[in-house]
């Protein structure tokens, strides 16, 4: 789904976030909600787009 969905523009991946965006660490929340502002405004998002299209099927199987 991921690397096949043609809406799919851009991913971010917030390492250290987990499934839980609002949870206090560090700078996740500050991060989160910088990453949900930007795609809601349709601005450049503040992370590097990652996983890249082209990287999508490496990053799952490594997470298996």
């Amino acid at each position: 789904m991921l690397a096949n969905g043609p809406a799919i523009q851009r991913t971010q991946y917030m390492p250290g976030v987990g499934h839980h965006m609002w949870n206090g660490l560090d700078d996740n929340n500050d991060r989160a909600v910088a990453v949900i502002t930007a795609f809601l405004k349709d601005e450049p998002a503040p992370l590097p787009n990652s996983p890249t299209r082209e990287e999508i099927p490496t990053f799952l199987r490594d997470r298996k």
